[in-house]
């Protein structure tokens, strides 16, 4: 196939190409490969980006641990911030961990990758499991206590009156510490694993590639999906389909 045909599929001008031709390097152009073999190519790359930003979240967490720790001169109000936004940094990514788990719409970690993983990796993902759906999730787990207290006057006129109602709001606030650290273990173990299988959906996807006529690639054209408003997130995942 000839360059001026490749270049027309492209939506390439001649001004266009002037602007992206550098030296004598060959000119490579992009089109869409969407189909069924590139499913699983497609569905791992989301499960390692998933996995890297709890990474990143578990990295900071461990890095900011610091400000974390009560300082009289500071005050109380400044350790309990930086606790309570790290709780809420450390539930994001347990949440991002997990939806690397399920299936549907986007193939899931298999459950053999997490029975292959070392003993304690193993105990670190039953107990993260369990902390998203007891906790996270749902409000099961006793590690709440919303405690109801009234207040009753001892002296004075009226010695003996119940005088008001007063709550203690109390959770559990992992501050992101040594749960962080393990959380981040175990992402890193599995994206590791996902890793080693993009490089065989990547081989994979490119022998199916060539084994087409290049005649039929470029007529599925080069255009970019664009990234979805949040107003379809009710609409179900379409997986790849052989015709565009």
């Amino acid at each position: 196939m000839d360059k001026e045909t490749i270049l027309r599929a492209a939506g390439i001008d001649g001004d266009l190409l002037r602007e992206l031709q550098v030296g004598e390097k060959p000119l490579f152009v992009r089109f869409d490969f969407s189909l069924p073999v590139a499913q699983r190519l497609s569905d791992l790359t989301g499960i390692k980006i998933d996995l890297e930003a709890v990474e990143k979240i578990c990295d900071r967490l461990i890095a900011e641990k610091d400000q974390r720790v009560f300082r009289p001169e500071a005050g109380p109000g400044i350790s309990m911030d930086a606790i309570f936004f790290s709780d809420a940094l450390f539930a994001a990514a347990v949440v991002r961990f997990l939806r690397t788990h399920q299936s549907g719409a986007r193939c899931g970690i298999p459950a053999a990758w997490v029975r292959d993983l070392p003993p304690e990796l193993r105990a670190i993902q039953e107990h993260i499991k369990a902390y998203r759906d007891r906790f996270i999730a749902h409000a099961v787990a006793p590690l709440e206590d919303n405690q109801v207290f009234v207040s009753v006057q001892v002296d004075g006129e009226t010695p003996g009156t119940v005088t008001e109602v007063n709550i203690d709001h109390g959770r559990l606030m992992s501050g992101g510490g040594l749960e962080a650290f393990a959380l981040m273990r175990l992402a890193k173990a599995l994206r590791v694993k996902v890793e080693s299988e993009i490089e065989i959906e990547v081989a994979q996807v490119l022998a199916a590639a060539r084994a087409m006529p290049v005649e039929d690639i470029i007529k599925r054209g080069s255009e970019q999906v664009p990234v979805p408003s949040t107003r379809v997130v009710s609409k179900g995942r379409k997986k790849f389909m052989d015709k565009k």
